[in-house]
């Protein structure tokens, strides 16, 4: 990521706006482990409660640890935080916050052990509510030397934590990654087994890696969005399962080179998925929104702010309004 340099000095900052987009509260820029802070997920939890997960700059060790923060609803205060690091010379990276509807809270993210070189593994971190003392951990290697990278957290009604994002294939440890596909993992609220394994449909020959999940309220079916690449085409890739067993749905692919990095499912079960339109010349806001069973493209949009724009997250509110946000250069 171009946003991982330890000489920005970066902090978390929070802003929370009403439903016509002007700033309702603010939490300037703040400094939860007197570090370098880069967050990347944000959740909301029954209470009204806001978490951010993120990484946090070890400086001594010179590393990158998970870093997540509780928030007030009403964002006067950030009262809670617990950094998570598993060794000195471990590097581990949050990249996904949900929360449980009991309250419980779930980070992901992925993890290298250098005493072990092996690859990247899945990272999943479970909370109470204050992030009181030490998480529970589970991490998930899916064979020897690969890179297996969690980006996005998940959790139905039932407390089952979905964590999904890629495995790149590493013919030989310490050797160049040959192929990225889509990987999405399910394990149950103890996180005691791994319950359900579950890759991309594109096919073989195509590369794929997924950046967003969501659980659709209804039917609790789990939703994957991301990008293929290949034999099958390229394009904004979207992907739904059945919750368990978690097996294969439908998919749907925007063709052209443009990703997904974020989704979300509104009240009538509708997909909304956002990411980024390349044509060339620079990248815009692009956002697309299917059927339930992603076989009828309703509609698309894009949104031109400078030379370069991403969209990283996306929120469906009960009216059916589309919020997206991301960065623009």
């Amino acid at each position: 990521s171009p946003y991982e340099s330890a000489a920005q000095l970066a902090n978390f900052h929070i802003t929370r706006y009403n439903r016509i987009g002007a700033s309702a509260g603010i939490i300037p820029a703040f400094d939860v482990l007197a570090a370098s802070e880069i967050p990347h997920a944000i959740a909301r939890a029954p209470s009204g409660d806001i978490y951010i997960t993120g990484q946090a700059w070890d400086a001594v060790n010179l590393k990158w640890d998970v870093v997540t923060a509780k928030c007030s609803a009403d964002l006067t205060s950030c009262p809670f935080s617990h950094r998570y690091t598993f060794a000195a010379d471990s590097d581990e990276r949050g990249f996904g916050v949900a929360v449980a509807p009991d309250g419980t809270v779930y980070v992901a993210g992925h993890i290298l052990k250098n005493a072990s070189p092996t690859g990247w593994d899945f990272l999943v971190l479970k909370y109470d509510a204050n992030l009181t003392g030490q998480p529970a951990v589970v991490t998930y290697h899916t064979a020897a030397c690969n890179n297996d990278y969690g980006r996005a957290v998940a959790v139905d009604n039932a407390g089952n934590v979905f964590v999904t994002g890629s495995r790149a294939s590493v013919p030989t440890c310490g050797s160049a990654e040959v192929e990225r596909d889509m990987f999405t993992v399910r394990w149950p609220p103890d996180l005691s087994v791994t319950n359900a394994v579950v890759t991309g449909q594109a096919g073989a020959g195509n590369e794929e890696e997924a950046f967003g999940i969501a659980i659709d309220s209804t039917t609790q079916q789990v939703v994957v969005a991301g990008y293929s690449r290949g034999t099958g085409g390229n394009g904004a890739y979207v992907v739904k399962y059945n919750n368990s067993p978690m097996t294969f749905v439908a998919s749907a692919q925007f063709p052209g080179d443009h990703k997904a990095f974020a989704v979300a499912v509104d009240r009538l079960g509708n997909v909304v998925a956002v990411g980024e339109a390349n044509s060339g010349a620079n990248k815009d806001y692009l956002t697309l929104k299917y059927t339930p069973n992603l076989s009828v493209l309703l509609g698309s949009a894009t949104y031109a702010g400078l030379l370069a724009d991403t969209a990283y997250a996306v929120a469906v509110g009960t009216t059916g309004l589309i919020y997206v946000t991301g960065g623009s250069s």
